[in-house]
């Protein structure tokens, strides 16, 4: 063996442990969570406190996965979920639920339901539809207070965590990850 290939393992391992610490203390934090999703809502029970999350009173969600790979080996998809009801409050629903991934997905998809015709009814009257970083106006895509207007838009792609505006003739010239667009 080289002389110090073995000491490469030392801050793997070291890694690995203090990532197995960080899963089994969030996992003994969030065991008391319970979601119960409903025809007009979900609860959020935690202990003896229940939170309720009407459909129509979530403004913003965001999505985040983390795929966990070893050795080029897929292990795992780390799900997280933030949820911004009308009044602040924020939660963050993570993979120590069970069905996390299927719960995000009818979380999005409620929610989604309400907000697309309230973002349509916005850009028919001239207004512009915010999802943080980027708008979405009948003019164009909004990206730091400048529009592109969309005959220039090339394309759009959202994959691998990340959406990628290009313009036309021009390099993509926007990319930001997923989880940092609401909506």
């Amino acid at each position: 063996q080289e002389p110090g290939v073995g000491l490469l393992g030392i801050p793997i391992g070291l890694g690995c442990l203090l990532f197995g610490l960080y899963e089994g203390y969030r996992t003994i934090i969030e065991r008391d969570f319970c979601v119960v999703v409903m025809r007009d809502g979900f609860v959020l029970s935690k202990g003896n406190q229940d939170s309720v999350f009407r459909w129509g009173d979530i403004v913003a969600v965001w999505e985040s996965t983390t795929e966990v790979r070893q050795n080029g080996i897929k292990l795992k998809t780390i799900y997280r979920y933030t949820i911004r009801h009308r009044d602040g409050q924020r939660i963050v629903l993570t993979d120590t639920l069970e069905d996390i991934e299927k719960l995000g997905r009818a979380i999005q998809k409620e929610v989604t339901q309400r907000l697309v015709p309230q973002a349509h009814d916005a850009l028919n009257a001239g207004q512009t539809v915010d999802f943080g970083k980027v708008g979405v106006s009948r003019s164009g895509i909004i990206i730091s207070k400048k529009t592109t207007p969309w005959k220039q838009i090339k394309k759009v792609d959202v994959g691998d965590g990340f959406i990628a505006i290009g313009r036309d003739g021009k390099p993509l010239n926007w990319v930001a990850k997923v989880g940092d667009i609401p909506n």
